[in-house]
């Protein structure tokens, strides 16, 4: 066993082999507490470490909690509360495994700062991944105008967001400050913007072709169509694939229309017709005020805080 003036404790126990040593068998320390208010093992320190455990194959330090305890415990008044540091691994790890256990693997919380900040020099901040049919990355709004995931930009030039596949929204989207617009690819290899058509009110069309013969014609409108839109009054616009006296719209019902030559014209064409209809399933005010929630402002990284610069020592094998 080593010792020394900068640390509470320090353990090294030798190593025997085999695979996952016993708690007591090739443990540096072990300390065990039979008062539920008391600590295994215990170290303080003015200056460096209270406890610093290390091992060369296994657990430095590990801790075990068989009812509602903490298996590790850290607290701090001006540092770091529990540090993890690894330079081949993960720096911390946290897993709840039990079958029917729907805690989270880690839970972080803070009363004015995030409650869990990722930061990467190279790669994600923070990532997310459901091996079932559930979302990698889940986020909830607590309070009314609050949100459940927000992204934005901390320097110029990048995206608030991102999606590689398929975008799921359920509920209103509504777009402020920038206009809605697909990027199309062009024969010569570039993208070209084309940008979407806004209307006062929540409109639905559909396309079709019909033909007139002698001066007549009935047009009946797809039923998919009719089942999600308001039906006792919609527009049609008519444009006729030939000359004619012009066609006008005779007869209208929630089904379909009828299409007749002017001046009691017998002509026999083909004609385009395009129908616009309100949307039935969801009020749509005509040119409603909205009022925009206020973006969040703490966008940068903030300043994380840093331990204590303590050496720490040496580890050799026991022999």
């Amino acid at each position: 066993m080593l010792g020394s003036t900068q640390h509470g404790v320090i353990g090294l126990g030798p190593y025997a082999g085999g695979n996952e040593p016993s708690p007591g068998l090739h443990s540096g320390v072990l300390g065990v507490s039979d008062n539920p208010a008391g600590a295994g093992v215990q170290g303080l320190s003015n200056r460096g470490n209270g406890v610093f455990g290390a091992s060369l194959l296994f657990n430095g330090i590990q801790g075990v909690a068989f009812t509602s305890g903490y298996g590790v415990f850290g607290t701090s008044s001006g540092g770091v509360g529990v540090e993890g540091d690894s330079q081949n691994s993960a720096g911390v790890i946290g897993r709840a495994t039990a079958a029917n256990n729907a805690s989270p693997g880690v839970i972080g919380s803070a009363t004015k700062g995030y409650g869990v900040f990722g930061y990467s020099s190279n790669s994600n901040g923070i990532a997310g991944q459901s091996g079932t049919s559930a979302g990698g990355c889940v986020g909830f709004a607590g309070a009314p105008g609050g949100y459940g995931i927000y992204g934005g930009t901390a320097v110029a030039g990048g995206y608030a967001g991102g999606f590689a596949g398929p975008v799921l929204v359920v509920g209103n989207f509504t777009a402020t400050g920038g206009a809605k617009s697909a990027a199309v690819p062009h024969p010569d290899g570039t993208h070209r913007r084309l940008y979407c058509l806004e209307c006062p009110e929540s409109w639905f069309e559909d396309f079709g072709k019909g033909r007139l013969v002698n001066g007549r014609a009935e047009v009946k409108l797809d039923a998919d169509f009719t089942a999600l839109v308001h039906g006792e009054d919609y527009h049609i616009f008519l444009t006729p694939r030939g000359d004619s006296n012009g066609l006008y719209v005779s007869g209208l019902t929630s089904s379909g229309f009828e299409v007749r030559e002017q001046k009691g014209g017998a002509s026999s064409l083909d004609f385009d017709y395009r129908v616009v209809a309100k949307r039935k399933d969801i009020p749509a005010p005509r040119m409603e005020k909205v009022k925009l929630p206020e973006p969040l402002k703490e966008l940068v990284k903030p300043e994380l805080p840093k331990p204590p610069e303590t050496p720490r020592p040496a580890v050799t094998p026991a022999r």
